[in-house]
């Protein structure tokens, strides 16, 4: 990724976002049809997928409460989110930075 994700802000009843990804999704609302509805349809919309949300993430508090510092786990999991849809589903490889030296060991206990 050559442009990084930008600063990551968290603000209650609105969510996490980074205001360069909020600012796109912003000028990705500006034209679709969606802009048609009158404002109480829109507000009642809004509503729905922020109920929907809310029940989507009931099974993340234990996380959350469980957690030494919720704020940097939620940030976290909200980059490994955007990775993975930026990469089209796929999980990237993680790589170990011992796995030299572990495949050394190896060959000097296959060799022995």
């Amino acid at each position: 990724m050559a442009w990084g994700y930008g600063p990551y802000v968290q603000l209650p009843f609105y969510g996490s976002f980074t205001l360069r990804e909020d600012g796109g999704d912003m000028a990705d609302t500006l034209y679709p049809v969606l802009s048609w509805l009158t404002w109480p349809m829109s507000v009642g919309k809004w509503a729905i997928e922020g109920i929907e949300t809310r029940a989507q993430l009931l099974d993340s508090d234990g996380l959350l409460r469980q957690s030494s510092d919720p704020y940097i786990m939620v940030r976290e999991a909200y980059f490994q989110r955007h990775d993975f849809i930026a990469n089209g589903g796929k999980l990237k490889p993680q790589e170990n930075p011992n796995a030299q030296e572990i495949q050394d060991e190896l060959k000097e206990i296959d060799s022995e």
